[in-house]
């Protein structure tokens, strides 16, 4: 099966992609049970913890459900044309991507390589300076769902991959699991500075 890029994919039609359609389908609702849930689940952490720096970061994390939201909703759209038009009753035409140009997400900002990623990255002592913030309950609950429901997605996102016949899907698929992969190191980076700052390794972490 030819692997199309994004823009190609939304331009053609269906049945010139040769989905066989009721498997993916199913694949693409379950996801984005999964996306929308993390990016409400990251929305309410960002309104809720104390630090803004970790504030932010769970609205950093809010932003790349967001992006895995368009993506598959995109894909389910050209796939599924009942819901494609119930989306365009509700007005909903830049999510789906009809009537604006070709593209499942906006072009990323620039990166550094990705050799000097993590070098390039604020460390959490630098993101968190205040030596007298102690991480209230409402904080470590935050961190540890993130961590447990990322780590979940991967090893969802991951079967999958396995499973599908689909290049696209496939691609789409490990895009999305690379960056929740991401969302595990920084989270975990997070927690493990709290417990070495603030000796909770001598402390019950959770209630």
């Amino acid at each position: 099966m030819q692997t199309l890029s994004e823009s190609e994919f939304i331009a053609r039609s269906v049945g010139s992609v040769h989905f066989s359609g009721e498997p993916e389908l199913l694949l693409l609702r379950e996801d984005l049970v999964e996306e929308w849930g993390s990016l409400i689940g990251y929305l309410e952490c960002a309104a809720e913890v104390k630090e803004r720096s970790l504030s932010d970061e769970f609205i950093k994390a809010a932003q790349d459900e967001w992006g895995h939201i368009i993506r598959l909703t995109r894909i389910l759209a050209n796939l599924d044309p009942v819901q494609a038009e119930a989306f365009k009753a509700e007005g909903l035409f830049g999510l789906i991507g009809f009537g604006h140009q070709a593209a499942v997400a906006p072009p990323p900002a620039a990166q550094p390589h990705p050799g000097n990623k993590a070098a390039n990255r604020p460390r959490p002592e630098h993101r968190f300076p205040q030596k007298d913030m102690e991480p209230d309950s409402r904080t470590l609950e935050c961190l540890r769902n993130a961590i447990r429901d990322e780590l979940l997605a991967i090893n969802v996102y991951q079967r999958q991959i396995q499973s599908s016949n689909n290049p696209f899907i496939q691609n789409t698929l490990v895009t999305i699991m690379n960056k929740k992969k991401e969302h595990v190191a920084v989270f975990t980076n997070i927690l493990h500075y709290l417990i070495r700052e603030y000796r909770l390794s001598a402390k019950p972490l959770f209630n």
